[in-house]
This record gives C-alpha cells, structure tokens and sequence, in this order.
C-alpha cells in the first residue's frame, strides 16, 4: 500500500537539491527520506544518484558551522538551521543502514559519516546531539 505513494514522494523530493528549497521544505525532505529508508528495502531498493547527492548534502548541512546566508529562520514553522542539522544527523543514521553503502565505491561516503557523528556530539546544541546519539 504505502510503496507507490513512498515511490512518488521520493521522486518528488530528490528531483531537486535541497539549497535549492525553503527551510521548512528541506527539513521536510529529509524527513520523509529518513522515514522511507527506515520503512526498508521494499520502499528504497537501491542508493541511486540523486539519494546519493542528499546523502553528500546532508552531510555538508552537518559540517557547516553555520546557516546557508540565504536560509532563514522559518517563524511560520517554528523551525531554524538547528532543525535542518537534526533533520540531517537523523536521515546519515538511517542511510548507514542502506547496503549501497557498504560496496567499495561507496565506502568514502561511509568513512566520512560515522566520525562527523562523533563531531556532532560535541555539538552546542543538545538537539543536534540528541539525534548523533539516537543512531
């Protein structure tokens, strides 16, 4: 039931990069990325060139110290570049769990996740650790 609707919404999500999309819809993204993974195999079958280019700018949103200049705050949803950090930290967990990644071509992308996880501990916000703690 839920793989043609996950399908059609993962088109839609990875057709663009995310600097590309408001705040709101970039934590949104990420969001639905991180739940599609987790639902398994069935809904994300393969690591394909655009998951690929959201897992390289996940990670660059987690080793940024700070906000894109054109990134605001969304007051509408309550939402800052924090939450776009957490939304980040919590789909590079869900897609170390992705087999794609363990092939030897991938196996960079892997490498650099894992001690940015450890980066992010020291992070001074406790949301942020909270989601490198959650892995």
């Amino acid at each position: 039931i839920i793989e043609p609707v996950s399908k059609k919404l993962l088109v839609s999500i990875l057709h663009k990069p995310l600097e590309s999309r408001k705040l709101e819809v970039q934590v949104q993204a990420l969001s639905i990325a991180t739940y599609c993974i987790n639902l398994g195999p069935q809904v994300i079958s393969s690591l394909t060139p655009e998951l690929m280019r959201l897992v390289v700018e996940a990670i660059n949103i987690c080793n940024s110290d700070s906000a894109h200049p054109q990134i605001k705050t969304s007051e509408k949803y309550n939402l800052s570049y924090t939450d776009l950090k957490t939304a980040a930290v919590k789909f590079l967990w869900a897609a170390l769990t992705l087999r794609q990644l363990e092939t030897a071509g991938q196996t960079g992308l892997k490498g650099k996740i894992i001690p940015l996880m450890f980066k992010l501990l020291a992070h001074p916000n406790e949301k942020v650790v909270t989601a490198a703690l959650d892995g």
